[in-house]
């Protein structure tokens, strides 16, 4: 049976609450359960196999068996799946279209975020404190190193208020107005520190913005040294020019110019060195980013690097 076969004999008729049927030999049974007027929970029940002389598997009915959630179904027909393994394991095919129920619950979680959000745009923005400052330079700091841009931390606030399911179920009553009123409920619980999360990501865009000018810091030169190695998973040579003039060529391998970051985001200024070459066997086993003059391909030899100065 496909899930399009599925749909039509059970999850969306109005008249099946319970529905059997046999996949490859083996029984399923499923049942609806309404949550409110317009949302079913659809369940597999998985009662005990009895498997007789002849090899037939027949279900044994029990007054405790094992329910399984697979997802749920809208008045309006709508179907969004939890699992898809456990929905595979009682249909043959699912189509490509089929959403998942999280998918639904972040679009609703949006629909009602950006309602809340014009609650708010007219609100004076608090000071932050050290703390918050802190908070923001590291969020700009990983903002930066990885390519994205920073936005409110508001789901914790607002979920904490009101979880996903009470979205789901305020989004599903056909209320046109179901985003506003929840959020002029929940306003003033949470105002405070969606505000005080809000003036945060106002502050670590502007610190992201100074990032990105100052072409000459050393975070700055470490993110064009990550860019340029990319996802390679090699080792490479690593020229260096050391503060006492001399000169070295070290081997490191290509993670570490990845992976090495502080708790806040910022680098590790020294990168650990795998080995010397034979020339240079006396330099220490650490080195600093700022010291290094060109990265290669070691088996290569392919200059994915050069300092510009």
């Amino acid at each position: 049976m496909t899930f399009n076969e599925l749909l039509i004999a059970f999850i969306v008729n109005l008249d099946a609450d319970n529905y059997s049927y046999d996949k490859g030999g083996s029984p399923i049974r499923l049942i609806k359960v309404p949550l409110n007027k317009s949302i079913k929970a659809v369940y597999r029940v998985k009662d005990k196999v009895h498997i007789d002389e002849s090899g037939t598997q027949q279900l044994v009915r029990t007054i405790n068996p094992e329910f399984v959630f697979l997802g749920i179904v809208l008045d309006d027909c709508r179907f969004f799946y939890e699992s898809m393994t456990e929905l595979l394991d009682c249909v043959d095919s699912v189509p490509d279209s089929l959403e998942s129920i999280s998918t639904i619950k972040k679009s609703v979680f949006d629909q009602f975020r950006e309602v809340f959000l014009t609650l708010l745009k007219d609100e004076p923005l608090p000071v932050l404190g050290k703390k918050r400052l802190e908070e923001a330079r590291s969020d700009a700091f990983r903002a930066f190193m990885t390519d994205t841009e920073p936005e409110p931390h508001l789901y914790p606030e607002l979920v904490d208020s009101y979880d996903e399911d009470a979205l789901l179920f305020a989004y599903a009553s056909h209320d046109k107005k179901w985003a506003e009123k929840l959020a002029i409920e929940m306003f003033p619980r949470v105002k405070s520190k969606c505000l005080q999360e809000i003036a945060k990501a106002k502050c670590t865009k502007q610190y992201l913005e100074e990032l990105k000018e100052d072409k000459n810091s050393p975070l700055f030169i470490y993110k064009s040294m990550k860019d340029a190695i990319g996802s390679r998973d090699c080792f490479l040579l690593v020229d260096c020019e050391l503060k006492d003039g001399n000169k070295a060529q070290l081997v490191v391998f290509s993670g570490c110019f990845s992976n090495q970051y502080k708790k806040d985001y910022s680098i590790i200024p020294s990168l650990q060195v795998v080995s010397q070459t034979r020339k240079h066997k006396n330099f220490p086993v650490h080195i600093n980013k700022e010291a290094i003059t060109k990265i290669s391909v070691r088996n290569t030899g392919e200059v994915l690097w050069l300092c510009s100065q």
